[in-house]
């Protein structure tokens, strides 16, 4: 975890990228998680769920955050906490579909084995990956405005 202390903003921001759901939400977001899982274990889940948790750890100008009223995950800009991108729970499908109909033999237990996250829901890989792609613009848009001053 990171804290990022900025002068124009009146509280510290915590680069912790993957906003825990509070703990009267934490049915819904098990439910989210667990509710897909049809043949993984939750043992694998938590993994993946560890992984995702890792991965969105190294970002700290994007969050994600589980929204249980409209059972979604949402992209939040640290800096003005603005939901940039939404994600809905797509029932029964998991980061797996995300390629569609190109299947082929073992993706799930190389999945198990080395990319637990993608035995996630969907909308956890679609969250996860637009805030890294967010993260990197926004790193792109600093190094080029510090290099033109």
């Amino acid at each position: 975890m990171q804290v990022n202390l900025n002068c124009n903003q009146s509280k510290p921001q915590f680069g912790m990228a993957f906003r825990r759901p509070s703990s009267a939400n934490m049915n819904a977001f098990t439910e989210t998680v667990i509710g897909n899982a049809g043949e993984y274990k939750a043992q694998i889940l938590r993994k993946g769920l560890r992984q995702f948790d890792a991965e969105q750890a190294k970002l700290n100008r994007y969050d994600v955050r589980f929204n249980a009223l409209e059972n979604s995950l949402e992209v939040i800009e640290n800096a003005t906490e603005k939901v940039v991108d939404r994600y809905i729970h797509f029932k029964h499908q998991t980061g797996l579909d995300f390629f569609g109909d190109m299947r082929y033999p073992g993706r799930k237990l190389l999945a198990r084995i080395f990319n637990p996250k993608k035995l996630l829901p969907k909308e956890f890989y679609l969250a996860g990956e637009k805030a890294k792609q967010l993260e990197t613009q926004a790193i792109k848009q600093e190094n080029l405005t510090k290099n033109l001053f």
